[in-house]
């Protein structure tokens, strides 16, 4: 007995592992794709901007030595520095 195929068998491999996409066109997977980068890119931009409309009350001076920061804190009135 050979347990070799004949020349003119066909054998065929299932995968064993399902594919993400299934039976997609190329079509829609390229608009998938861009939908998922759209969201990707913009979700962050919004999430971040309804935060920001917060009033913040601190200053951060910074810079290189002898670049005024020192003169830019003196002339700042005592009530707004704590």
């Amino acid at each position: 007995m050979d347990n070799h195929p004949s020349a003119g068998t066909v054998i065929a491999a299932t995968p064993e592992v399902l594919p993400l996409v299934g039976n997609l066109s190329t079509t829609n997977v390229a608009l998938l794709s861009l939908a998922i980068a759209l969201f990707l890119l913009v979700g962050p931009i919004l999430y971040t901007r309804g935060k920001s409309k917060s009033k913040g009350n601190a200053v951060l001076l910074v810079g290189p030595p002898d670049a005024g920061k020192t003169a830019i804190l003196s002339n700042v009135s005592p009530a707004c520095v704590s």
